[in-house]
């Protein structure tokens, strides 16, 4: 039996309907670089063969391996770089799907509360080399029917659940488990694009006083010291992973000067913009 015809496939109902997902198969030569200045997916990498450094707001020059799976949550910053030659698919999400009351990110909010959070990984389990073998054919063979990305997303779920322990997801997921999902999803997206937490309340539509509420009751924590650590990590992020001046990084992060962009890193991380690029630069 023969493929569907493209044109079948572009007049078809399901493959015009946007997808809540996607997956991508990937194959990159040694020293391939990729980077991403605000992420608009949560992503999942799944290496199947290789080694790739991942850079992003929660952790900087971690090594991936091959047949491990790590986690990339929507609106941070990321650098990836291929040590070797590497395969690897990704999965780009906007909210997983609740398909078991195990794996309900809101389910797992419990136990995010006795976490103390570190960038982690998860290794593949059971029938993962199997489930992403089928997919990468699938993929391969242009089978992209948003239907095939959205069943996989479920079956995904399904194996997390099955060969995952609550507490190893808690961990993985930490950075995208809330209560309010949608909240959640809203803070970290848009949180890049204001300046202040009220212009962000004002861009969820509520008042600062309900807004801040809010915030704390799902982040344990007050939207300015959240704010202010999230702008720490992705400034460290640009000094260490991107070949901005000091000039521009200032600007970026809307500092009034170059020297307050100094003040500010000595402050943080007690050294200069300079020392921490130079020792970034070393340890690579």
């Amino acid at each position: 039996m023969g493929n569907f015809k493209e044109t079948e496939q572009i007049d078809c109902h399901y493959y015009n309907t946007p997808s809540p997902c996607k997956f991508r198969s990937f194959e990159l030569k040694s020293e391939t670089r990729f980077t991403e200045t605000r992420n608009e997916f949560t992503r999942i990498i799944f290496l199947l063969t290789g080694e790739i450094t991942i850079d992003c707001d929660a952790c900087y020059n971690h090594t991936l391996k091959q047949q491990e799976i790590a986690l990339l949550p929507i609106g941070c910053r990321i650098a990836i770089n291929a040590e070797q030659e590497s395969s690897l698919i990704v999965c780009s999400f906007l909210k997983m799907p609740q398909v078991c009351n195990r794996v309900q990110l809101s389910n797992l909010t419990r136990l995010k509360k006795s976490i103390i959070y570190h960038y982690n990984t998860l290794p593949f389990r059971g029938e993962m080399p199997d489930y992403l073998s089928l997919l990468k054919s699938y993929l391969n063979s242009k089978v992209d029917c948003p239907r095939i990305h959205e069943g996989k997303l479920e079956e995904l779920g399904i194996l997390f659940r099955t060969y995952y322990s609550k507490e190893e997801l808690a961990t993985f997921l930490y950075p995208i488990i809330n209560e309010n999902e949608e909240f959640n999803q809203f803070v970290l997206t848009n949180y890049r694009t204001v300046s202040t937490v009220e212009e962000l309340a004002e861009k969820a539509n509520i008042s600062l006083s309900s807004f801040n509420r809010k915030f704390r009751r799902y982040f344990s924590e007050s939207a300015f010291r959240w704010m202010q650590k999230k702008r720490a990590e992705g400034i460290l992020h640009d000094i260490k992973t991107t070949n901005k001046s000091f000039q521009e990084i200032s600007l970026d992060w809307r500092f009034s000067s170059q020297s307050h962009l100094t003040k500010f890193c000595k402050l943080q991380y007690g050294l200069p913009p300079r020392e921490i690029r130079k020792k970034s630069q070393m340890k690579t």
